[in-house]
């Protein structure tokens, strides 16, 4: 775990989900309270830029979450601050930075979750095929053994494919 660093191209939230699953793997009797600590400070410690790590530590976040939500929050500053040169007021670019990170956070939370949930779905339908067609066969079996007929009353088929029935139609249009 102390040597997980930010890879390249890797955002933040998934920084932070992999970090919190090592430090669970890790300590797993621990409690909670614990865990959350010793993952806000290697968040902390393995994130690139060395700016962001000084501001997120005066911070002082209580958990992983609020460390997350900071560095979002000063990544968003950045990327905005080098896309204009423009300087405007402290007070526009705080509103700024919070309604984006607000928004950028959750469609970062959705999008690695909907990944998860597609993998998930992909497993089973994987594993469906194998498992389930025996139980399928089984089940369509048993319907077409314990199935009678309406009409002939006889065991292994329905109405719509009785034989007495097909013939007694046939032979009705011959008279």
């Amino acid at each position: 775990m102390k040597e997980r660093r930010q890879r390249a191209g890797e955002s933040l939230p998934e920084l932070a989900q992999a970090i919190r699953r090592l430090a669970n793997l890790a300590y797993p009797t621990a409690n909670l309270e614990i865990r959350e600590t010793l993952s806000r400070d290697q968040f902390v410690d393995a994130l690139i830029d060395s700016d962001m790590r000084i501001r997120i530590k005066q911070s002082r976040p209580t958990n992983l979450n609020e460390a997350v939500k900071l560095a979002v929050e000063l990544e968003v500053f950045n990327r905005a601050e080098h896309k204009s040169h423009l300087r405007t007021t402290v007070t526009e670019t705080v509103n700024e930075v919070q309604s984006s990170n607000e928004s950028d956070l959750a469609m970062m939370i959705k999008d690695l979750t909907s990944k998860k949930l597609q993998r998930d779905v992909d497993e089973i339908r994987q594993r469906k095929p194998s498992s389930l067609a025996a139980s399928d066969d089984r089940r369509y079996h048993t319907k077409r053994k314990v199935t009678k007929c309406h009409y002939c009353h006889k065991p292994g088929h329905m109405r719509k494919d009785c034989y007495a029935l097909k013939n007694r139609k046939s032979n009705a249009g011959k008279f």
